[in-house]
């Protein structure tokens, strides 16, 4: 089985539907996908120093709106076993560093690792993870050369690869995230719970189970 889960790590959603999907996933054990987190960019055009989140969020959709949601969100994720504190976000990033770096680990064996832990960075210590020293350091610590990652970003290495693939994927019709792709033929749209992940996971499994027997 193969999934393709498209995400942006600024993305509280993404971050509840990823324990969404990961709790469904562990109440299936026999199942052991190869799981790919794809690249969306929910501010591509955010100028590289990011923006004030007060000011960026605010602007978007009022000041007390955004109070709202906050809570929403937080209560949510901790129903879920989450830790996140919005009040620790200073900054809206632009997350283009941080799909490059997600595009290298993966190509160590490493990208569920550095999604994870950009997640925590974002959600939980309110860091920068448009910054390079906190790239930097979220490399290091899940065992990628963190010199390798300062010089790749530095140099811009595999930025428009990222930018080409996160057009390819909006021109396949996503427009927004997360969107989980299950074998390329179950599509789960949102963070749609425990329940809704698990039924796609099984309705999968059910046809490759269906072309075995063929």
């Amino acid at each position: 089985m193969q999934i393709h889960i498209v995400a942006d790590m600024i993305c509280p959603w993404c971050y509840i539907g990823k324990r969404q999907f990961e709790q469904a996933l562990a109440e299936r054990p026999d199942l052991a996908p190869t799981i790919r987190w794809l690249p969306f960019q929910l501010n591509p055009d955010m100028p590289p120093e990011g923006m004030d989140r007060v000011d960026y969020l605010a602007g978007r959709f009022g000041a007390e709106a955004v109070k709202q949601m906050d809570t929403q969100m937080t209560e949510l994720a901790k129903s879920l076993g989450l830790e996140v504190h919005f009040d620790e976000i200073n900054r809206v990033p632009n997350t283009l560093a941080a799909h490059t770096l997600s595009r290298w680990a993966d190509a160590e064996g490493l990208q569920h690792q550095v999604i994870e832990a950009l997640f925590e960075a974002n959600f939980v210590t309110g860091q920068d993870i448009g910054d390079t020293d906190v790239l930097c350091d979220i490399a290091e610590r899940v065992g990628m050369d963190p010199k390798v990652v300062r010089e790749r970003l530095e140099q811009g290495v595999d930025r428009d690869s990222v930018n080409q693939e996160d057009q390819m994927i909006r021109g396949m019709g996503i427009q927004g995230v997360p969107c989980t792709i299950i074998d390329r033929k179950f599509v789960v749209s949102g963070a749609q719970g425990v329940e809704g992940f698990g039924q796609a996971l099984d309705r999968a499994r059910t046809t490759e189970e269906d072309h075995t027997i063929q």
